[in-house]
């Protein structure tokens, strides 16, 4: 399905988890219109930083209410169909 990403989500990044999974329930995580700004820095570079990479009970707090933007799963493809299926419920994910 990952090849099936709408350009309103280009660019798309996947990167690991740094917490493997721990928090978010998966060990690769990919990022929608990564390049967009968020509290002054790109997406991309926001979530290497803060967020899901920042300390234990920050990481663990961001992932209660991840947003729409991000997503995890267990492998490379299937972040991509859980970030496309957060951007659009009626597109089915592929069970991992």
């Amino acid at each position: 399905m990952s090849s099936k990403i709408p350009n309103a989500l280009y660019p798309v990044i996947v990167v690991q988890d740094r917490y493997q999974g721990v928090y978010s329930g998966g060990k690769w995580l990919a990022i929608a219109v990564a390049d967009t700004v968020e509290c002054g820095l790109r997406r991309a570079s926001w979530a290497l930083e803060f967020g899901p990479s920042a300390g234990d009970v920050d990481a663990a707090m961001f992932w209660m209410g991840a947003p729409d933007w991000m997503a995890a799963a267990a492998t490379p493809n299937a972040a991509l169909d859980a970030l496309l299926s957060r951007s659009n419920p009626d597109i089915p994910v592929r069970p991992e």
